[in-house]
């Protein structure tokens, strides 16, 4: 099961207390802290560390709508109203990049996750496969405060995922391609991390903007305006560039880089469990053309809506092949799923070039702009329309590469 965003934990065994926990991490200890012990693996070696916990939780099993099996040793949860809003606020507040929440189950730490962006009300927790089918089942029902299996009945089997397609790593010549274009668009990203060695070398408290862009290059994005002094830069590396990590290990994925009035002040490794970006195997080249706004990411002020808005694409009719929908699909789950946490709702124009197609190719978004009275429709209900694309319940396979005759 798709979610957006995915947070990636590490579950331990079962203690008392709470089942499910969700805390911001402090540097201090304090009165209104706990100091807790976080055991994990790290590229393939066990860690430990002692963490200061705030008492108050953002979310809790009081906040938790919805907790079932998604997968061998992996829960999906999805809050309620209030636990999505106060984890949208909690998370709004948090420092990119150097920010952490501790993921507690049964009083255990079982993951420390750093905030990379403001998060809504649905994740996925994975890592469990110590666990029995049993086990697993009962921790997810008492998540969502439902009674445990009856010790005669069967545990429910979770629907199994659809078969992923064959995949093999992207050529140099074509990473220099992607990485082309997306430059095109105001995209950047690292083509390798650097060592603690190599990063502490560059970098230097004081430093300003230009100076660490000279160092590194334009960074992947930016968070807060640097007129106003205080903001940081995002280096993350590319997707193709990752490592295989079929494990699904913490690894470092980039750093952020924080600047007080001007200046740099500290800076940090982001890590995730990502794994390599890789091409289906005999995939084919998409067929669309269309021209794409410019947008400098590291700005701090990206307007995405603006930015699809601004595609262009001069035979609204053409013919489009399924790497085309996979693009385009892509593209609509990014945007939509910006709305997450804004505090009014975002609409996106129908009449704009990215919407016209995507109505003649997708069913469902054709009914939406239907439907509408307007020429406007919400980027949560176009989430929604194309959501069973993203999450596997509806294959792209199924859709039509030409627009139908009728438009």
């Amino acid at each position: 099961m798709k979610t957006l965003p995915l947070l990636a934990l590490l579950i331990a065994s079962v203690a008392q207390g709470e089942v499910l926990r969700i805390s911001e991490v402090r540097e201090v200890s304090g009165d209104d802290t706990e100091r807790m012990t976080h055991r994990y693996r790290f590229e393939g070696q066990e860690k430990e560390e002692e963490l200061f916990v705030l008492k108050e939780a953002i979310v809790g099993d009081r906040d938790v709508a919805r907790a079932e099996v998604a997968g061998k040793g992996e829960i999906y949860v999805e809050l309620n109203p209030e636990g999505a809003k106060a984890m949208e606020e909690a998370t709004g507040n948090m420092i990119p990049g150097l920010s952490r929440m501790a993921i507690i189950v049964d009083g255990k730490v079982v993951s420390a996750p750093g905030i990379r962006m403001k998060l809504g009300g649905k994740f996925q927790i994975s890592g469990m496969e110590e666990m029995g089918d049993r086990a697993l089942e009962n921790l997810a029902r008492r998540m969502s405060g439902k009674p445990e299996l009856d010790p005669k009945e069967d545990v429910p089997q979770p629907t199994p995922p659809r078969p992923r397609p064959n995949t093999v790593p992207f050529t140099e010549e074509e990473y220099q391609q992607i990485k082309a274009r997306r430059e095109n668009m105001g995209i950047y990203h690292l083509d390798k991390v650097p060592s603690k060695e190599e990063l502490e070398a560059k970098l230097q408290k004081g430093m300003d903007r230009d100076a660490v862009i000279a160092a590194f290059g334009k960074p992947y994005m930016a968070s807060g305006k640097p007129d106003d002094g205080t903001f940081q830069l995002d280096y993350q590396i590319a997707p193709e560039k990752r490592e295989a990590n079929p494990e699904r290990k913490m690894i470092h994925d980039g750093f952020t880089i924080c600047f007080s009035e001007g200046k740099v002040t500290l800076w940090n490794f982001s890590s995730s469990d990502i794994p390599r970006e890789e091409k289906a195997v005999g995939r084919v080249p998409g067929l669309l053309v269309a021209s794409y706004p410019r947008v400098d990411f590291s700005s701090g002020d990206v307007d995405l809506i603006a930015m699809i808005e601004g595609v262009k694409i001069p035979n609204i009719r053409q013919e489009l092949n399924i790497t085309d929908l996979q693009q385009l699909l892509s593209l609509t789950i990014t945007v939509s799923s910006s709305d997450e946490g804004a505090e009014t709702e975002q609409w996106i124009s129908t009449q704009c070039d990215f919407m016209k197609i995507l109505a003649l190719h997708f069913p469902e978004v054709e009914d939406l702009v239907d439907g509408t009275a307007g020429d406007k429709v919400t980027l949560k209900s176009l989430g929604t329309a194309v959501s069973p694309y993203a999450t596997g319940d509806k294959s792209l396979l199924d859709l039509k590469g030409a627009p139908p005759k009728r438009k």
